[in-house]
């Protein structure tokens, strides 16, 4: 096995190690979380807002967990990874920070889009670059990274009804 394939194949074991385990201490220090957003200018946040904060988190690492080795495959494909991990953290901050319609609509529309490409490249195969065409096979990393974007896209769309019923997050 090359250099690149044995930490492509270590990083895969330490993702399905460090994932959960990060999602266990987000968990476990989630009333501290709370009190310290609740001192941040007696901001409100939604615990829906942070439920998909911390599974946006979780996408974005296994994202960052595959870069290596889908760089190995391709600068594109690896930086499609990157810049996916990097907006899916991005956006995390922002729906805690920022919290609005926009953040909500583009939590929705990006994720939907991200397993979209998924189920595509499972399916029809991959759509650009040096695998065109080539089916992806479907396994435990990135299946839990898409149960992870539509439990983001089920936070949006519930704080999404509720901003409506209650006029939150204006």
């Amino acid at each position: 096995m090359s250099a690149a394939g044995a930490a492509s194949h270590h990083a895969v074991h330490l993702g399905t190690l460090a994932g959960p385990a990060l999602l266990l201490a987000f968990w476990a220090s989630w009333s501290e979380v709370r009190a310290w957003i609740a001192r941040c200018d007696d901001v409100q946040v939604p615990t829906a807002a942070l439920v998909a904060a911390a599974l946006s988190i979780g996408a974005a690492v296994v994202h960052a967990i595959v870069i290596p080795p889908h760089l190995a495959e391709s600068f594109e494909y690896g930086a499609f990874f990157a810049a996916l991990a990097v907006a899916q953290l991005g956006w995390a901050v922002l729906i805690v920070v920022r919290p609005g319609s926009w953040i909500l609509a583009a939590g929705i529309a990006g994720n939907l889009a991200v397993v979209l490409l998924w189920a595509a490249t499972r399916t029809a195969g991959i759509p650009l670059g040096v695998a065109a065409g080539q089916r992806e096979p479907i396994g435990v990393l990135d299946t839990t990274c898409g149960l992870l974007e539509l439990g983001v896209v089920a936070c949006c769309a519930w704080l999404a009804r509720r901003r409506e019923a209650v006029g939150v997050l204006a």
